[in-house]
């Protein structure tokens, strides 16, 4: 199904196997829509839906195959959904987003964008942020991913629970935009995961517990709660070999 150009539309209770694209256009509502049948989703085979250069458009309670945001668009709402396949990737600048209380299987921002995401659920592909965000990225739960979180721009990371990965974190973002450095910034409970937080920067207001190995090269400063293996009492310490680095 191809939508171009139009405005004011409701896609309600649709079953789109073949996915959906939408294309520029304006005030569009996909309520209660789904991927595809129940088989075609859990086999990997619904269809996603993908919005290009749209504005004011929400995203509700769907069950679909991926939802990939390209293009410049803005006031771009999804809530309450279930987004298999790769979760929703960013592709193109967004502006005013809003992504709250949804089940993900993944999220990637690789393209400027600005907006809030918020209360989510997101497992398997954990969060990739290779294009800066601004905004608040806060109280998701991040889980059951090789890497909980990989940051190579900087975004704000803030009252996360990023638990039970591979690696909480990977953040190879210096300075000011280093994890936890951010204006404002809330500590992330980094919990259970095989390595914390790993190639840092720097690490601020964050709290690390329960890891394998507690921070695996992470320069110059850290300064927050770190209790676990490969811990040492000290939060204050910056000393990689103290904090399990090989």
């Amino acid at each position: 199904v191809k939508l171009s150009n139009a405005s004011n539309v409701t896609l309600q209770g649709l079953q789109l196997g073949g996915g959906l694209t939408v294309s520029g256009g304006s005030n569009i509502e996909l309520i209660d829509d789904t991927g595809g049948t129940a088989a075609q989703l859990a086999g990997g085979h619904g269809g996603g839906i993908t919005l290009t250069g749209t504005s004011n458009v929400s995203v509700e309670h769907d069950v679909i195959n991926g939802l990939t945001l390209s293009g410049t668009s803005s006031g771009i709402r999804i809530q309450n959904d279930n987004i298999e396949g790769a979760g929703i990737s960013i592709t193109g600048g967004n502006s005013g987003l809003f992504i709250s209380d949804n089940q993900l299987h993944g999220l990637s921002i690789s393209a400027g964008s600005s907006g809030i995401i918020t209360d989510n659920n997101i497992t398997i592909g954990g969060v990739n942020i290779s294009a800066a965000f601004a905004g608040s990225i806060d109280h998701n739960l991040i889980h059951n991913a090789t890497i909980g979180v990989t940051m190579t721009a900087a975004a704000p990371l803030n009252a996360n629970i990023i638990s039970n990965n591979g690696t909480g974190i990977v953040d190879s973002v210096s300075g000011a935009g280093s994890l936890g450095f951010m204006a404002g910034a809330m500590p992330n409970e980094i919990i259970a995961n095989g390595i914390g937080v790993s190639r840092c920067g720097g690490l601020e207001r964050g709290v690390v517990r329960l890891q394998r190995i507690g921070l695996l090269d992470v320069l110059p400063a850290v300064r927050g709660v770190v209790d676990g293996v490969g811990a040492v009492d000290d939060p204050l310490l910056a000393g990689r070999a103290a904090f399990g680095r090989p």
